[in-house]
């Protein structure tokens, strides 16, 4: 069991959690405007902390889901009503936006409070 921390005293990181649907990928969001992405290392028997996805202000709080095997994810940010879609590059092990941001159409009503992703 691994232990997840945020970047700072009261980020609540964890107030959303999502796995991949294979289980090998969780994502965790929280207040502090960081949403971190962990896999299993089978070998090892440990999550290790990939990277994460920063939203423009520390202040917002941050939604992720994960595809089926954790390299596609989609990321609300509700305070901004913003949702974004990104894939893994193993390469540059980073996260690339591959869609245009999808915006609210009236500001201040959660858009992106809850995402989901399907095959």
């Amino acid at each position: 069991m691994a232990r997840m921390s945020g970047s700072k005293s009261g980020d609540i990181l964890g107030m959303s959690v999502r796995f991949s649907e294979d289980g090998d990928s969780l994502v965790a969001g929280g207040a502090g405007g960081y949403l971190k992405v962990l896999r299993y290392d089978s070998t090892t028997s440990i999550w290790k902390t990939v990277t994460g996805v920063q939203a423009e202000s520390s202040s917002d709080w941050v939604v992720g889901a994960l595809d089926y095997s954790g390299f596609r994810m989609v990321v609300g940010f509700p305070l901004i009503d913003e949702v974004k879609v990104y894939d893994w590059m193993e390469a540059d092990q980073s996260w690339l936006q591959v869609a245009n941001t999808l915006n609210a159409t009236r500001q201040g009503d959660g858009f992106g409070q809850s995402v989901d992703i399907s095959l």
